[in-house]
């Protein structure tokens, strides 16, 4: 049986069509042309009730119906929406000599199966072949960006987090080679103290004493040291082990946990949250305390190692603890920086100046990594840049300093890679400026960013956000802004609406 028979009639073996050839439906589900049917119809006595009856030549069931007789019988649709989809020019002979030239083959494709159509097919979605080969190309087309899309994705985030991975262990190394190091030392040193209780208990002469004694006065010393220290590592790690911590994250307003239990994740959790308090504790930086048995909180200051009540604080990555230092250093940047400007010219043409007020106390990483860019200090930023991309009356975007077309460019932090972004409470509205998101941080679920920017010039109906990455406003010079935002433009592959005037940022820095 080849590929036409399904539109025969089995009995005839002449083609299906709207007339004398039509296929019906048995009550068995064969089909036959009314033309056979109406041969092979047996008509029932008055007696018996009238009507007619047919006997599947098949599978020898009986169809009854009424005095109708074949207009009864329901069309098979199947065979007629083949058979319409499939035009004369779509019977071919086969080329191949090793088939018979009686062969013909029917071109028809079924989407349902994704195949050339058989007789399995004839209640399925049936085109003739050449439109099948178009839906096939145009999903073929679609399926392939959107896996191109999701593994560029992937890769957005896996590549930062096998660097916080990677710090992390650094992190771990250099802790675990430190109290190596503080063991091996307390251990020689207790050594050193029995040999010297031994000298004490032989020696007569005072002199010899005295120096016994400043020996040992001498690892006294040495050992309260370390053990301030350690005392403090301790107390964090104790407290935590105690206590109920809830953590905010983007996803659930409040998550629990209750990390008193033995799991490596849990003890990891410990870990972390130790090291969080213990570079946090010289800085001036306000806990909210959680009672773990009622759970009511209250608001109290840090101070020394009293961490008994454990504080709640944001979900956070590694690269996002900032120590004291990495803090001092990002006051530096800012200093006391409020504004920073662009000079803007569209193909080599002076148009103007737009000044942006930036907000340190709310978003200090990003304002220090935008300042830094602005100023370009450490050998690179904004200044010769262009701003690439556009939608009339909506936004403008710029910041891509290594490419000019959105898929370049970098921040100041993690040499010089993505970092996570502040939380910020700032709205995306008319004048806004934010960091464009490049991925989602898979530690924290915060927002990774580089060194692009958008500044919105038209009206937003977002409705308000609890984290953003907004951080800071535009205060002169969104006319310019809008100006830009109306250049003419072309949509590249990755529907992103093009500059095609040449936008550069002919100068910036700080105010």
């Amino acid at each position: 049986m080849n590929s036409t028979d399904l539109l025969r009639c089995s009995i005839c073996k002449d083609m299906f069509d709207q007339t004398e050839h039509k296929p019906k439906f048995l009550h068995c589900h064969h089909s036959y042309c009314v033309q056979c049917l109406t041969d092979i119809q047996c008509k029932k006595k008055t007696t018996d009730g009238g009507g007619v009856e047919y006997i599947c030549p098949s599978c020898q069931k009986i169809t009854r119906v009424g005095k109708k007789g074949i207009d009864a019988l329901q069309d098979n649709f199947y065979i007629l929406s083949l058979n319409s989809a499939i035009k004369d020019n779509d019977l071919y002979q086969s080329d191949d000599e090793s088939v018979p030239k009686s062969s013909s083959m029917v071109t028809a494709w079924c989407n349902t199966c994704f195949k050339v159509a058989g007789l399995d097919c004839s209640r399925h979605d049936i085109c003739n072949l050449e439109e099948g080969r178009k839906q096939l190309e145009a999903r073929m087309q679609t399926v392939m960006e959107q896996t191109e899309e999701e593994l560029k994705q992937e890769l957005q985030i896996l590549e930062p987090s096998i660097e916080q991975l990677r710090l992390a262990h650094n992190t771990l190394e250099e802790q675990m080679n430190i109290r190596h190091e503080s063991l091996a030392l307390a251990r020689s040193e207790l050594e050193s103290l029995k040999q010297l209780k031994i000298h004490h208990y032989k020696e007569t002469d005072l002199d010899n004493k005295v120096v016994i004694l400043k020996k040992t006065e001498m690892v006294l010393s040495n050992s309260q040291k370390r053990l301030k220290w350690i005392n403090k590592e301790v107390n964090n790690y104790t407290s935590l082990d105690k206590c109920h911590i809830v953590i905010s994250t983007n996803k659930m307003s409040e998550l629990s946990l209750d990390i008193t239990g033995s799991s490596s994740v849990e003890k990891q959790v410990l870990f972390w949250l130790s090291q969080v308090l213990h570079s946090k504790q010289l800085e001036d930086i306000t806990w909210e305390q959680v009672n773990k048995g009622n759970r009511k909180s209250r608001n109290t200051s840090l101070n020394g190692s009293r961490y008994n009540s454990l504080a709640s604080t944001p979900a956070v990555s590694t690269e996002s603890l900032t120590s004291a230092s990495h803090q001092a250093g990002i006051n530096k940047l800012v200093g006391n920086c409020t504004r920073c400007f662009f000079d803007i010219s569209i193909n080599s043409e002076m148009k103007g100046r737009f000044i942006i007020e930036i907000r340190p106390d709310v978003a200090p990483k990003m304002c220090a990594n935008f300042v830094a860019l602005c100023t370009g200090d450490l050998g690179y930023g904004y200044k010769g840049s262009k701003i690439f991309k556009a939608l009339a009356n909506d936004h403008i975007a710029g910041g891509d300093f290594i490419k000019n077309d959105g898929t370049g460019g970098h921040s100041i932090y993690n040499n010089k890679k993505l970092f996570v972004g502040d939380r910020s409470i700032l709205q995306d509205e008319k004048g806004a400026v934010r960091m464009r998101g490049m991925g989602t941080d898979g530690m924290s679920g915060g927002g990774m960013v580089g060194s692009q920017f958008f500044i919105w010039v038209g009206g937003r109906a977002f409705r308000t956000y609890k984290r953003t990455l907004v951080f800071g406003y535009v205060v002169e010079g969104l006319e310019l802004c809008k100006t830009i935002s109306n250049l003419k433009t072309h949509k590249n592959s990755k529907g992103a609406y093009i500059i095609g005037s040449n936008v550069v940022i002919e100068n910036c820095g700080k105010l």
